[in-house]
């Protein structure tokens, strides 16, 4: 039996895969005044942060679909890499019109490090799907969006 991910979280995941990769042409590379220079490296730091979670995301909406077992593994994965995206993400300075959607992005993140490692330790594929989905509803949502906005990054509109 197949068990496809959500096409709405789908559909939030490959756009937020998507301005991952075209979003580092838009990093200024050197800017002029320190407060250019502080957005720069916000905007640097962000990228970073969300790199791995972008990475293993891919993995799990490739196409052909990972094997339901390989999808737990990827879980897992996520799980950590989420886990690393909220530490780097805790850990940064960021503008001032970036505090409060970084803020709500990392409330997400916490919303969805519990179902992907529901997901991680599934014992069938009914409860590994169900909880990706879940998972999926807090990747590449508003608040990830907001705060590419914020940080002057390409966004889906």
């Amino acid at each position: 039996m197949v068990h496809p991910l959500s096409s709405a979280g789908r559909a939030r995941a490959l756009l937020a895969i998507l301005l991952a990769v075209i979003a580092p042409v838009s990093v200024a590379a050197c800017g002029s005044s320190e407060q250019e220079k502080a957005h720069a490296a916000a905007q640097s730091v962000y990228l970073k942060a969300v790199e791995h979670r972008n990475e293993v995301l891919d993995q799990i909406l490739a196409d052909p679909q990972p094997s339901w077992t390989e999808l737990r593994t990827l879980a897992q994965e996520m799980a950590e890499a989420e886990v690393d995206e909220l530490a780097q993400l805790e850990a940064a300075t960021w503008p001032a019109n970036a505090q409060d959607p970084i803020s709500a992005l990392k409330g997400d993140i916490r919303s969805a490090i519990p179902f992907w490692n529901k997901a991680a330790v599934a014992v069938d594929e009914d409860a590994l799907y169900e909880n990706i989905n879940l998972a999926l509803e807090y990747c590449g949502g508003p608040a990830a969006g907001e705060v590419r906005v914020a940080l002057g990054l390409p966004t889906a509109g």
